[in-house]
């Protein structure tokens, strides 16, 4: 049976009060309680409108599922309150007395006693934000002897408010927000609702040792650390690193069809040299190289959790122009073969005409249940004049994805990417793009302006 477990988002219901109680006016929280070890931490914040009706919201910092979940509806008589939230298929009947909210939940036929109290958020003690202020980093271990780097930065507002952000720069150089983020001196815990994780810790002996879940529970334990700014740096001998510095390209053949993958080597200053992986047909870009070995012609390197090995073509100059080897990760090997230079564009079969109206950058809101973002379809010309396309998406770390294909006519513009298998169906008109985005099965309505 499902709890309070279903988030949907909307506005607010508005309350009928015959008996106005200003003082109801705040965040209530409690603990449900609908078996046996089974908890779950509820708040039912409410507020007064200025017509002297009342909206309540259903949050719980145990599951960030549950997030401002609006009540269907509400009727406050005397110092009895019901809340009716018809997409948890739920319903809470109680009475306000000594500053408590008691009564119970019911759902799917079922109720239980459930009793809320007044809840304010206290400030961040200067004891808990000595402990845990700063930037943590472990390795999640993966199955098929493989590991990601995690980085969680904890900071305190000037407000003195605890916020976090965590990072897995082995797999993206996005910052992903903590929600439901509480910290005591015993433990941390916290959400990352971007992708479906949290977790939990404990602190001890200077470390925080706990438990990641993101469909599956793995240890993770977490170590302060310093931001390194030579952190990636590769070791390698200047002969090492004239045959490697540069672009390089090739195509993992899968059983789901080719996929760009593309390196970068990067003397930052004067014997500092940083690599760089990047798929755009799979939204990955800027992965650091995490090391990589030189001997007798032979490469390997790893990064984003896999491992590469090949040989060069000549080893004995730096215009070698080619690697042969192959890719393996999760316990897959696939041929890879690299070359100098950098990744092609995919020319678009379009006439100068619609070309030309094409031209430049298109952006636009994309709005998902996970949040906003900002998209940009890019179209240029590349050095043989031929008109090429991209999609970026900053706020999900998304630079360069190619466009495979564009048609125009007649106002009616598709674009397809192999990008989540991405298409866009719309019109142009007065320099504005008007659509239907699809991406994995799912569809957006987005407008994107012309940008001058």
């Amino acid at each position: 049976m499902k709890f309070l477990m279903t988030l949907v988002l909307g506005l607010s219901a508005a309350v009928t009060a015959n008996i106005l109680l200003a003082d109801i006016d705040g965040t209530w929280q409690g603990i449900l309680v609908t078996a046996p070890g089974s908890e779950l931490t509820v708040q039912f914040i409410i507020e007064a409108k200025s017509d002297g009706t009342y909206s309540v919201l259903l949050n719980s910092p145990d599951s960030g599922a549950i997030k401002n979940v609006p009540a269907s509806n509400v009727t406050l008589v005397d110092d009895n309150l019901s809340i009716e939230v018809a997409d948890l298929e739920g319903a809470f009947e109680g009475k306000f007395a000594n500053d408590s909210l008691n009564g119970n939940w019911s759902q799917v036929g079922e109720s239980y006693p459930f009793v809320l109290t007044r809840y304010e958020e206290k400030p961040l003690s200067e004891e808990i934000a000595s402990m845990i202020e700063g930037r943590w980093e472990g390795a999640l271990e993966l199955p098929g002897d493989t590991s990601l780097s995690i980085v969680m930065t904890f900071e305190v507002t000037d407000a003195g408010k605890l916020v976090g952000f965590m990072e897995s720069p082995d797999q993206s150089p996005r910052k992903f927000p903590m929600g439901n983020l509480a910290a005591t001196e015993v433990d941390v815990s916290f959400n990352v609702d971007a992708i479906g994780g949290n977790y939990k810790g404990s602190f001890s002996q200077g470390s925080i040792v706990g438990t990641w879940s993101q469909g599956t529970e793995l240890p993770l334990t977490l170590n302060k650390a310093s931001l390194d700014p030579r952190a990636y740096a590769l070791d390698l001998t200047a002969e090492a690193a004239a045959l490697l510095l540069g672009d390089w390209y090739g195509m993992l053949v899968t059983p789901v069809g080719e996929i760009p993958a593309v390196f970068r080597f990067v003397e930052i200053e004067q014997d500092f040299i940083r690599g760089y992986f990047a798929s755009p047909d799979q939204g990955a870009s800027d992965l650091p190289i995490g090391s990589v070995t030189v001997d007798n012609g032979v490469v390997e390197f790893t990064v984003a959790g896999g491992r590469f090995s090949g040989s060069f073509d000549s080893a004995e100059s730096a215009a070698a122009a080619t690697i042969s080897g192959e890719f393996a990760q999760g316990g897959q090997k696939l041929p890879l073969t690299l070359r100098r230079g950098r990744l092609p564009s995919l020319v678009l079969d379009i006439n100068s005409e619609s070309s030309a109206i094409l031209l430049g950058s298109w952006q636009g809101s994309l709005k998902t249940p996970q949040g906003t973002s900002t998209v940009v379809f890019r179209f240029e010309k590349d050095d043989d004049a031929k008109l090429v396309g991209f999609i970026d998406n900053a706020d999900q770390g998304l630079k360069g994805a190619r466009i495979k294909s564009a048609s125009f006519d007649n106002g009616a513009i598709v674009i397809e990417a192999p990008l989540l298998r991405l298409q866009y169906n719309g019109t142009i008109s007065d320099h504005q793009m008007t659509g239907k985005l699809t991406a994995s099965g799912q569809s957006f309505d987005v407008v994107l302006d012309h940008l001058e």
